[in-house]
């Protein structure tokens, strides 16, 4: 199966979700449950190549949560996101290789969920000095500082060699599945299970934040700090602990990045990735979690597959293509902004509610199903409610 394929499908059901005849809620249970399995039936039909740019692409999607946390509902430029990713991922590595560089420590490898769990807090620390920081920085100057963490960070990587290996970086062992899965998953698809799984978890918890108090105080600090201060927001703290949780996230990131690879050197997440995530954030569309899934297939695919596809574009050829790949992102990521100012997320939603807007008699053929079955549910519901409204609702079928 192609990996076109699977995000088409992907992007039909999103969209095509919205005409089911449902309540908006039952809608949401729906397309969600039909895109997680759809996530849990690629591993089977991908080779292992996509298995891994997968597994890649839900390590990146939390990084990119974490980010809009802190960037999309809290309003503060961060570029640093990169530097809590590979503190995340030299965490996992001390912690889960076989070389003794903390002492009592890690004297012993490390389980690969407390070593996650740890990578998070060692990021969240991070960010939780980093917040404190940036309280007195607003936009450029705040980018300028959270960037020059994420050029600093590898530097301070090689000159301390004796715990993060320098040049040589550090190898660690794979992580194998769990015994009651063993026999049932292959290394690569248990690899991207756990991304997937992740991935859920961090959104579910995410989405429950921004909709609940904290995250409502977190956007009414980003629109005007004044107003939050005279309703009572402690903004100080709701700005420290956006970026330790974005932090955090961005640790956990890190590992997972790391697994497949089962190696970490200071140039596994190089500073211009915190650029590039933040760029894809915005082309995502920033203020939306959902927007992290078009920013992280960007990040995956855009550098690979989207440029070979360009190359074989008529008068370009993959050659011209291969010579200024930077070009060519630049300007696919300028052609999207473009057409869809907004970001990609906030563009589909629109789109979405177009279709709920429709009629259901307007609806294009491809979705012929979803109105034969309207229609059905509501003959047998008219049905139970008298002879002429059931006649009524057949002739509807028949219609359809």
């Amino acid at each position: 199966m192609s990996v076109l394929l699977l995000w088409l499908a992907v992007a039909f059901v999103y969209i095509v979700g919205a005409a089911a005849p449902v309540g908006s809620r039952w809608r949401l249970i729906i397309v969600s449950a039909i895109l997680i399995a759809i996530a849990c039936a690629a591993p089977f039909l991908l080779p292992v190549y996509r298995i891994s740019q997968l597994a890649r692409f839900w390590a990146l999607g939390i990084a990119l949560l974490g980010l809009n946390i802190v960037s999309g509902y809290g309003g503060q430029l961060s570029l640093g996101q990169g530097a809590f990713m590979l503190m995340g991922a030299y965490t996992f590595a001390v912690l889960t290789d076989r070389v003794e560089q903390l002492g009592q420590v890690d004297s012993h490898p490390w389980p690969f969920w407390a070593a996650l769990v740890m990578a998070g807090l060692v990021a969240c620390a991070a960010g939780v000095v980093l917040g404190a920081l940036a309280l007195r920085w607003r936009g450029v100057f705040l980018a300028l500082g959270t960037f020059s963490a994420a050029i600093a960070l590898p530097h301070i990587l090689l000159r301390y060699d004796n715990f993060s290996g320098g040049a040589r970086g550090l190898r660690f062992g794979a992580t194998p599945p769990p015994p009651f899965l063993r026999g049932l998953l292959t290394q690569h698809e248990w690899i991207y299970f756990l991304g997937l799984v992740s991935f859920l978890v961090t959104f579910y918890l995410c989405w429950n934040l921004v909709r609940g108090p904290w995250g409502k105080g977190l956007v009414g600090t980003r629109d005007s700090e004044v107003a939050a201060r005279a309703i009572g927001i402690d903004v100080t703290r709701v700005k420290v602990e956006a970026f330790a949780l974005s932090a955090a996230l961005g640790g956990i990131a890190g590992g997972l990045y790391v697994i497949p690879l089962r190696f970490v050197m200071h140039e596994t997440i190089e500073p211009l990735e915190s650029i590039y995530l933040f760029l894809a954030l915005v082309v995502g569309g920033l203020g939306n979690l959902g927007a992290a899934i078009p920013a992280a297939a960007l990040l995956t695919y855009l550098p690979t597959d989207l440029v070979r596809v360009v190359g074989q574009m008529p008068g370009l050829g993959v050659e011209l293509v291969s010579r200024a790949p930077g070009l060519i992102q630049g300007a696919l990521v300028i052609l999207v902004l473009l057409l869809m100012p907004e970001g990609v997320m906030p563009t589909l939603q629109r789109l979405q509610a177009q279709y709920v807007a429709i009629s259901l008699h307007r609806l294009p053929t491809a979705i012929l199903p979803i109105r034969l079955l309207s229609a059905f549910i509501r003959k047998r519901m008219a049905l139970a409610n008298g002879p002429s409204l059931g006649r009524d609702v057949h002739e509807e079928v028949r219609d359809v």
